[in-house]
């Protein structure tokens, strides 16, 4: 009978080496490090992100006995759908005017927080009045401007926590002025008309469209024209104050008003443009799930850039998840899903860090960076001999 050897007594020469060799398992012990360290990099810099997760019942409120509302946490009131008739009115139009009643809650709002924008998401707007800290910032996209309405006009020591200003910015084609409380203070010349706004963009208050630059504090008025009010006609605006009488509004009407709201209804979630103008520019309450639902729908396809970034950055972790050599017949929906609930997570998170953005298509690209990862290195090692580190 032949004797089969013993494997403890087999004697290696410097012709017969073993399956594998101490440093692949090295190499592949350093790779894990690496890949460890730099996922966790990556999920601190977005941990460290200024957060904001205070969730309340109702973060927009109806001010009681009081014509106005209260934004009190992450929110928005949006237009249904995108206005066409407020394109159509100021791209027609002799110029613009916008005036608002407004309270900050407080003077650490940045961003600039949005109070009324007529935009997409933070870098493409048609126009957008905002606070910055105690300052004041209006962006107002004309064709000698860029898209995002820059350059900017900024009015400092404008806001105090709690206090209520009358704000109006006019644009006449020719030069931009800022008002406040009825008073002349900063006009920066501007030329160019609105031929190049964008009419997709939805009309808001109290934030951005993709909801990461909310402003909290209390709207009581906001009326849009297309023409640029006088001194005249501003002064005795503010000294009307933010509940004008029948007096006023009558005289309104002749201003080329485009819309106006209120804040008059009292409840629900509907605040309608009182303009009397067809069809009526209302707007809705929306809420914190409903504006991260549209924000991560929002498509960003035209920016390959950003998309091959977020294929390459999960490409490590299919390489991971290949190398750990897990035996089983779903591997690659397990991979899918592990990809998926992390990236989506992510992107959750990222909508509450105040300077991010959310988008679905960055779950899909990710969750393809990763498969594509997974295939790669599985198929480069699958007839390579496994290593087992000690």
């Amino acid at each position: 009978m032949r004797q089969i050897p013993d494997p403890k007594n087999r004697d290696l020469s410097s012709s017969e080496q073993p399956p594998f060799t101490v440093r692949p398992c090295l190499r592949s012990k350093l790779l894990y490090t690496i890949t460890f360290v730099f996922y966790s990099l990556v999920l601190m810099s977005i941990l460290l992100a200024p957060f904001d997760f205070t969730f309340v019942s109702s973060p927009i409120r109806w001010i009681p006995h009081e014509e106005g509302i209260q934004i009190i946490d992450i929110a928005a009131v949006r237009s249904d759908e995108p206005p066409q008739r407020l394109f159509n009115d100021f791209t027609l139009g002799k110029g613009f005017t916008l005036e608002a009643w407004v309270r900050p809650q407080d003077i650490d709002q940045r961003g600039p927080a949005r109070i009324v924008s007529y935009s997409k998401h933070k870098l493409l707007r048609n126009f957008t009045l905002g606070q910055d800290g105690t300052s004041l910032v209006f962006r107002l996209r004309t064709t000698r401007t860029n898209l995002n309405g820059k350059p900017q006009i900024v009015v400092e020591d404008v806001f105090q926590a709690g206090v209520i200003r009358h704000l109006v910015v006019t644009y006449d084609y020719q030069e931009q002025r800022v008002f406040i409380d009825g008073k002349h203070r900063k006009s920066v010349p501007l030329q160019g008309d609105f031929a190049n706004w964008d009419p997709s963009f939805d009309l808001l208050f109290a934030n951005e469209a993709t909801g990461n630059r909310p402003w909290r504090g209390e709207l009581y008025l906001v009326v849009l024209h297309n023409q640029a009010l006088s001194q005249q006609d501003i002064t005795r605006h503010f000294e009307a104050g933010q509940s004008p009488d029948p007096q006023l509004d009558q005289h309104r009407t002749s201003m080329n008003i485009v819309a106006e709201y209120q804040f008059r209804r009292g409840s629900g979630s509907q605040v309608q443009d009182l303009s009397n103008k067809t069809p009526p520019i209302d707007a809705y309450f929306v809420s914190t799930p409903q504006i991260l639902g549209r924000t991560m729908l929002a498509s960003k396809w035209a920016d390959p850039l950003d998309l091959t970034l977020n294929i390459a950055l999960f490409l490590p972790l299919g390489w991971f998840i290949a190398k750990s050599q897990i035996q089983s017949k779903t591997i690659l929906a397990t991979v899918f899903v592990i990809v998926f609930v992390l990236t989506f997570s992510v992107e959750i998170l990222q909508y509450y860090a105040l300077a991010r953005h959310s988008s679905i298509i960055d779950v899909g690209s990710n969750v393809l960076g990763a498969v594509i990862g997974f295939l790669w290195f599985r198929r480069k090692i699958a007839n390579a001999h496994p290593c087992h580190p000690q």
